[in-house]
């Protein structure tokens, strides 16, 4: 069981998740886009209840990425390899922002997580270095 303490929680025991109330997590297995891919959806305990905000976005990737690799974070065994992808959708409390929840992305490499600006659990954008650019 999922409860808040003062380390942050990744819950897959939720069986319902309000995407446009709550704060939830997509993990999804799998790099390249080309190979089978799949994910799972669970809810976020922040450590002692914090609360995310936009205006800390440097703040919060600095905090979340710690938080992610001090202890194992799922309730459960994901059995993690380099290539999963983690994104954690926030909704700040106080506000009734329309533009929909702050988003942060974490790759998984070499046993640990790093932000990830390019990566969405939803979509896959390319990771600088993955391909050629070409000027049209």
């Amino acid at each position: 069981m999922c409860t808040i303490g003062n380390h942050l929680k990744l819950c897959t025991c939720t069986s319902t998740i309000d995407l446009k109330q709550s704060n939830f997590w997509v993990l999804k297995k799998g790099m390249p886009p080309t190979d089978a891919v799949s994910a799972v959806l669970g809810s976020v305990m922040m450590p002692n209840d914090e609360n995310i905000s936009k205006s800390d976005d440097n703040y919060n990737i600095q905090q979340l990425t710690q938080l992610l690799n001090s202890n194992y974070c799922f309730d459960q065994d994901m059995m993690l390899q380099n290539g999963d992808t983690l994104t954690l959708n926030f909704h700040e409390k106080l506000s009734e922002d329309l533009d929909g929840p702050i988003k942060y992305s974490f790759s998984y490499t070499n046993g640990k997580w790093e932000f990830d600006k390019w990566v969405d659990a939803f979509n896959y954008s390319p990771k600088i270095g993955a391909g050629k650019i070409e000027l049209i």
